[in-house]
């Protein structure tokens, strides 16, 4: 009887240990269908192996084996995989990669850490502990549903394995959404969270996609440890939007977003752009670049930029003799390009602050450089009800064709006490030299306010080498601080110019209200009403020679100078 009892226990025994194995038994989910091994699947130190030729065939690769390295290798498109035998290293494509538990040799089956292959592959995983498996997903089964707070139909960035948690490196993964997102024509949505990125990898973003967050809370960050970067976005193709992302270059980065040459309907709205600067690297292009927060090249079409807060992009080394720095930037992509400038470009209730320094630091700059070839055209842009603050040169830089800009507050808080940072390093430099300047043909400048406590060396100018054709000054206010040091202060500074009208400006303080500098003809000066209570009132008069008025007609204005109503020698 004892016997039997013993055979019976010993039984029961091992039915439950088989049991229990059967029950911690790791499966393999590929795309929805279980994988087979010839060897299980072996758990070590929390890190799943499996056999690398089943799990390499199964994700397309080639397998081959080094056997005097005693290497498991896969290759697949331009991706290969080195895992040596009992070494905690791997090779991508010839780049070591630590590793938590090495390859090894388990009954006569080399075995690889499942996670690690299938991420470096592009594919995401995930672990479901009660029923100890594995899920592998390509990306392309990811599917878009409306699990998010703005109740839209969105592909959730997390579902493809991106972390959000300011840790990881979430660069790779979302560059695979991005592509999978874009192929769809879809929408990208990212949660709240802090998304770190190895801006040397930059993202690009390409045609038919609209990428969206939650606002402020959603953090796309350049990683200050990682390697400097271009930018932190490229938008390159047609129909892209950019909406609701705090996108911060850490000034790790020298452009916030690039928008490439060629593309077309592009849209950046409700997202703050932020911190950008140059390389510390003496030996590398960027560390004397132009550093900016949005640039867009040429050949450019139906950009749109609104609602957006630019804000800390700043040059610290010279290029060519200057530290130069724009919130938003549009010009060629490279010189010799023979690009056409961007058209039918708005940009609309942005703020953009804090672009410097004063060497040449502007918040707008939008540039053609075929006026130098006598090629351009005009634009048909619009740059309206934007805020600008401390923007350390200038608020905008028209050198572009047929551009209205009207009803932005320019705010001039210097006084005093703004600094050159580049050969003339230490030297005093006006409070702002300009709000807007306009130096090319058929562009208005109609309803802005310029006012603060400093002041303007010319507030809004209308100069350049060449002669400038049909141009609009209406309707501005142009309040300039009284305690400023700066001489020479000018509201409206005129200087070559060609068909113009200058009327129903209200400028108040500074030298000189307006001022024609240069040689001018088929003029209006009317209507504009000028309190200067220690300046003059108009001067039509220059210091350069040959300097003629032709055709130039003042009348109706209202003047209370201190110096001269008008003054023409």
């Amino acid at each position: 009887m004892k016997y039997y009892l013993m055979v019976l226990i010993v039984a029961v025994s091992m039915l439950i240990s088989l049991s229990a194995m059967a029950e911690n038994k790791v499966q393999v989910i590929f795309d929805g269908t279980a994988v087979s091994f010839e060897t299980d699947p072996i758990i070590e130190n929390g890190t799943t192996l499996v056999p690398f030729r089943t799990i390499f065939e199964r994700m397309g690769f080639e397998v081959s084996w080094d056997d005097e390295e005693r290497t498991a290798i896969g290759s697949k498109d331009d991706l290969v995989i080195k895992l040596p035998m009992d070494k905690e290293v791997a090779y991508v494509n010839d780049e070591s990669k630590n590793l938590e538990v090495s390859a090894k040799i388990v009954n006569n089956t080399a075995v690889v850490p499942i996670r690690f292959v299938s991420e470096v592959s592009g594919y995401i995983v995930t672990w479901e502990d009660k029923a100890h498996t594995i899920n592998i997903q390509s990306p392309e089964h990811i599917q878009p549903d409306r699990s998010n707070s703005l109740g839209i139909e969105a592909y959730n960035v997390r579902n493809f394995g991106v972390k959000g948690d300011g840790k990881s490196n979430d660069t790779k993964m979302i560059q695979i959404a991005l592509n999978v997102v874009s192929k769809a024509k879809g929408t990208l949505y990212f949660p709240s969270g802090t998304y770190l990125i190895d801006a040397a990898q930059k993202l690009t973003v390409n045609s038919d996609i609209t990428v969206i967050g939650e606002g402020m809370s959603t953090k796309i960050q350049a990683n200050h440890e990682a390697e400097f970067g271009n930018s932190l976005f490229m938008l390159k193709g047609d129909n892209i939007r950019i909406s609701r992302l705090r996108l911060d270059g850490n000034y790790s980065v020298l452009n916030i977003v690039i928008v490439q040459s060629g593309s077309t309907n592009i849209q950046i709205d409700n997202s703050s752009l932020l911190n950008a600067s140059q390389s510390d690297n003496p030996s590398r292009d960027d560390y004397r670049e132009i550093v900016t927060g949005i640039s867009v090249y040429g050949n450019t079409d139906q950009i749109s930029i609104e609602h957006n807060d630019i804000q800390n992009i700043k040059a610290v080394h010279l290029n060519q003799g200057s530290l130069v720095a724009r919130g938003i930037y549009l010009t060629e992509n490279k010189a010799g390009w023979h690009e056409k400038a961007a058209k039918h470009v708005s940009i609309a209730n942005n703020y953009i602050h804090d672009i410097g320094p004063a060497d040449d630091g502007d918040g707008i700059y939008y540039e053609d450089p075929s006026l130098e070839r006598n090629a351009a055209e005009d634009t048909y842009s619009k740059i309206q009800n934007n805020r600008f603050e401390n923007c350390a040169k200038r608020a905008i830089k028209i050198n572009a064709q047929g551009i209205e800009v009207t009803g932005n507050e320019i705010i001039n808080n210097y006084l005093n006490n703004n600094y050159y940072f580049g050969n003339n390093k230490g030297e005093l430099a006006p409070d702002m030299y300009a709000g807007i300047s306009i130096y090319a043909d058929n562009n208005k400048v109609t309803d802005n306010v310029l006012q603060g406590k400093g002041s303007f060396y010319a507030a809004i100018e209308v100069t350049a080498e060449r002669t400038v054709n049909n141009v609009l000054i209406k309707n501005n206010t142009v309040k300039m601080g009284a305690n400023s040091n700066l001489g020479g202060k000018t509201a409206i500074r005129i200087g070559r110019v060609n068909d113009f009208t200058v009327s129903s400006n209200v400028i108040e303080n500074g030298e000189i209200g307006i001022w024609m500098w240069q040689s001018a003809s088929n003029g209006v000066i009317s209507g504009n009403k000028i309190s200067m209570p220690s300046g003059g009132g108009i001067n039509l008069d220059s210091y350069l020679p040959n300097s003629e008025k032709e055709n130039v007609k003042v009348s109706d204005n209202s003047i209370q100078a201190k110096q001269y109503d008008v003054y023409h020698q």
